[in-house]
């Protein structure tokens, strides 16, 4: 099979090549190469777009999310023939190639990769980060819209709305937040149709809660279950409840607030 190279010439601007070279420092490539020997999805020869290529073109997607995919890989590869000071011209992969190198990778190199890197941030002076000596850390839910295939529809199911269906299939996707910085320090990603308190439960299980957090959450993840689960990993717990919640009163505290 023939493979589709283009050349094209050098127009990456500094803003990118720095962009590019954050990723570098921040994920290095020696973690890149183990996630992948770990997951068994390393290149087996040297190709026009090795697997740990792939990887830094999947993180350039989130942050360049306006240009062709083309146009994301060419800023990758200019870049790194920049920092390795290399003038030649670029033997760029073409659309297939990209989504097959896309495919064979899967997610899981992705996720040791983000198990690794994501972490709080903030130091012990950091204003609005900490209270009482607790990290503030506080779990939300999004969701975003998929490219409208088939394969998205099957797997990530699609809302529902007054006339049937939306237009898109929908992807839930549950963060760890640190509140001071607003860091992302762990996520979830599910089907539409997977609860919120389903996901915190696996990212609970995932040990991203510890003793020097105190979590902040919504009404949506109140349940006693729940509840036990994150109390047992040590971290303390602000969550809403409904107003119609019908709680026992325990104490009242000084402030008018009771437990």
């Amino acid at each position: 099979m023939s493979r589709n190279k283009k050349t094209l010439p050098i127009k990456t601007n500094l803003t990118h090549l720095l962009s590019i070279g954050l990723f570098a420092r921040v994920v290095p490539k020696t973690l890149i190469d183990e996630s992948l020997a770990m997951t068994n999805r390393g290149s087996q020869r040297i190709r026009l777009f090795p697997a740990s290529a792939v990887v830094y073109f999947v993180m350039a997607m989130s942050m360049f999310r306006e240009p062709p995919l083309e146009e994301i890989v060419r800023i990758f590869s200019e870049s790194t023939q920049h920092l390795a000071r290399q003038t030649s011209n670029l033997q760029l992969p073409g659309k297939a190639a990209i989504s097959q190198a896309r495919i064979k990778m899967g997610s899981e190199p992705m996720r040791l990769i983000a198990d690794k890197v994501l972490k709080p941030i903030a130091t012990a002076n950091f204003q609005g980060a900490w209270y009482k000596g607790m990290r503030l850390m506080s779990v939300d839910v999004t969701c975003f819209d998929m490219p409208d295939e088939a394969e998205n529809a099957s797997y990530f199911g699609c809302p529902s709305c007054s006339r049937g269906q939306k237009a898109f299939p929908q992807a839930r996707v549950l963060a760890l937040v640190e509140t001071g910085t607003h860091v992302i320090t762990a996520a979830e990603i599910a089907p539409y149709g997977i609860s919120e308190q389903a996901m915190t439960k696996k990212l609970i299980e995932r040990g991203k809660l510890t003793q020097d957090m105190l979590l902040l959450a919504d009404r949506n993840f109140v349940g006693y279950r729940l509840w036990s689960a994150a109390d047992d990993t040590g971290a303390k717990l602000v969550w809403r409840a409904e107003i119609s919640d019908n709680l026992p009163m325990i104490d009242v505290l000084p402030d008018g607030s009771f437990t």
